[in-house]
């Protein structure tokens, strides 16, 4: 059985002909997160939020004011460690991973190739085959790009291969640029550019605006 394909973003947001600025203001923001066309991209998978007050309320604008109306019948306690505002470590996101990598020590195998997934049948473990080993483990949990991904679970579920295959990639480029620290701040969290501007550039952040160094 085959479910019900979820709405692109186009079909959530439509623009009254009386205020086209909405659209340019939508296609700057969907792009500037995703890259991706908004008559592709899933409402559920980019804004999952929107989904459930537009199918209870038929209306996404009715099911945002209702929400807020009742946010402000029973306020939720709030944490004075969440402001709201952008947040990271001190050296950044790498803190993270370097935390995460001392706590596992030699467990962490780098530069190492999966070459194929394995059920076994006696408990219902996995093998994962490398390059001259073999590990064993209960559960297994993908965090690679599609098409890879797609590889390693064709012999367990060819349906799912499909399904990954047919992934599209945005082709995106970051680029990092620094300047020397001007006599004054920049002032902004950055600038997103419509389709309609023929772009080559989506957009740019200005880093320290919200993590100041």
């Amino acid at each position: 059985m085959l479910a019900r394909m979820p709405p692109s973003r186009a079909n959530v947001f439509t623009i009254p002909a009386s205020a086209p600025f909405l659209a340019v203001l939508i296609d700057a923001v969907q792009t500037g997160i995703f890259a991706g066309d908004v008559e592709r991209l899933s409402v559920g998978g980019t804004f999952p939020q929107m989904v459930m007050p537009e199918r209870e309320n038929r209306s996404l604008i009715l099911g945002m004011i209702r929400m807020q109306r009742a946010q402000k019948q029973s306020p939720a306690p709030k944490d004075p460690r969440l402001s709201g505002v952008l947040s990271t470590f001190d050296r950044g996101m790498q803190t993270l991973v370097d935390a995460l990598a001392a706590a596992l020590g030699e467990r962490v195998r780098l530069r190492t190739a999966v070459r194929a997934l394995k059920r076994n049948a006696d408990d219902g473990g996995w093998q994962v085959e490398l390059d001259g080993s073999v590990l064993e483990a209960d559960e297994v949990v993908l965090a690679t790009p599609a098409p890879v991904t797609a590889e390693l679970v064709a012999s367990h579920s060819e349906a799912l291969a499909v399904e990954l295959r047919a992934i599209r990639y945005a082709p995106i480029a970051a680029v990092h640029v620094a300047f020397p620290k001007p006599e004054e701040a920049v002032r902004g969290f950055g600038f997103l550019v419509p389709s309609e501007e023929k772009r080559r550039v989506l957009g740019a952040m200005f880093i320290s605006s919200f993590f100041p160094f």
